[in-house]
């Protein structure tokens, strides 16, 4: 099994470098009760990049839990559908 790497995620009140694993991003943003509109991305290009990692992990964590969350989305995965909902609405501002 791979070592698992870091990941800034840069918000309004700061970065967080966080262990790029499913239980500790959901850690995360749970205590830190972030949502999609905290983060603070600077362009698109990291915005996409970031909503793919996401998705991804969102993917991982949703497969591991499949048997015992009764079929509920991750955490991970609802943030990053929220990103995605931010990052993709023309002229939104957000991100540019």
């Amino acid at each position: 099994m791979t070592q698992p790497g870091f990941r800034k995620i840069p918000t309004r009140r700061g970065d967080y470098i966080v262990s790029w694993e499913p239980h500790h991003v959901d850690f995360l943003f749970r205590s830190e009760n972030l949502m999609p509109a905290d983060l603070s991305l600077v362009n698109e290009g990291q915005a996409r990049g970031l909503i793919r990692d996401l998705f991804l992990l969102g993917a991982r964590d949703d497969a591991v839990a499949a048997g015992s969350s009764g079929g509920r989305t991750s955490l991970i995965s609802r943030f990053a559908r929220g990103l995605l909902g931010l990052y993709s609405q023309p002229d939104s501002g957000t991100g540019k």
